[in-house]
């Protein structure tokens, strides 16, 4: 199973892993430092204001360490701040209370390492997706250049910046290959 940078890749990520090519994923034993762990521990929606970024807080990084050792931080409910973010920024959405369960339980669950609880926020995304023939979509560049109004009607100049879980309580499952294809 694929495990992103982030819990909630980009859109042109997951895009990439269907078309089975730049596929961009951690790998447990990848070597992170301070400077670089934000790749891993932060994930970009879109709301009102644009594109809001989600960091889950780890435990402090002196020296580069394998990814599948980097743990998470409890001191703050960052768990609940996200689930906060992402239902204000998506709540409204057409398919947003099919799939929050999932989203509560991810966030109830205290995950010891970044790499589980990625591991986890990807797992959702593709059982949302019910991907089982990673053949099935096309993606077409146009989309991911353009500009994308988002359901607040804010602009967003960078499609790239658009993370799956916009797309999917947008419009659905079914909607996200309609997009992409």
């Amino acid at each position: 199973m694929p495990v992103f940078e982030e819990y909630c890749p980009y859109l042109i990520s997951i895009g990439d892993f269907l078309n089975k090519k730049n596929i961009f994923k951690a790998d447990e034993y990848a070597e992170v430092d301070k400077n670089r762990i934000h790749n891993f521990n932060r994930c970009y929606i879109s709301n009102d204001k644009g594109i809001e970024a989600l960091s889950v807080p780890v435990r402090k990084i002196s020296t580069a360490m394998p990814l599948h050792e980097v743990e998470i931080s409890y001191g703050r409910r960052w768990q609940h701040d996200h689930e906060i973010a992402i239902k204000s920024a998506y709540g409204k959405t057409p398919f947003y209370y099919f799939f929050s369960d999932d989203l509560k339980e991810l966030f109830s669950t205290e995950y010891r390492f970044l790499y589980e609880f990625n591991r986890h926020g990807m797992n959702l995304i593709l059982k949302w997706l019910q991907w089982e023939d990673f053949y099935e979509l096309k993606m077409i560049n146009d989309f991911l250049t353009k500009p994308y109004m988002n359901h607040f009607q804010v602009e967003i100049p960078d499609a790239h910046k658009i993370s799956v879980v916009e797309i999917i309580f947008r419009f659905g499952p079914a909607g996200f290959y309609e997009i992409l294809s």
